[in-house]
């Protein structure tokens, strides 16, 4: 099943278990992807527990990791692996605010 499909699929899911299961198909796409273009060590593609809890997860950290440690430009490389504003920043009077996001983002990146 490609990505599109999967997600698709979980859109029209009818319960969670089914949800999860397409959602877990779009993860695995998502690892085989770069594993077949060879830009990252090869990763396993199958979804696992999330520790004790019954639901299924790709950890997406291992597979960010793996690409990471690919990148040959030193500048690059030494950035700060933090991803979007929201993924650090936890408030809603901060979303809310585009000059804070932007004060908040060079902070993060010491700009």
């Amino acid at each position: 099943m490609g990505l599109i499909a999967a997600l698709d699929a979980a859109l029209a899911a009818g319960d969670w278990g089914a949800r999860e299961a397409s959602l877990c198909d779009a993860y695995s796409v998502l690892v085989t992807e770069p594993n077949a273009l060879g830009i990252a060590a090869p990763l396993d593609p199958s979804p696992r527990q999330f520790h004790h809890r019954p639901f299924r997860v790709i950890y997406a950290d291992r597979c960010a990791d793996a690409l990471f440690d690919r990148i040959a430009d030193r500048t690059v490389a030494q950035l700060p692996r933090i991803g979007a504003v929201d993924q650090f920043v936890d408030s809603t009077d901060a979303v809310g605010d585009p000059p804070r996001l932007r004060a908040l983002t060079a902070a993060a990146f010491q700009l």
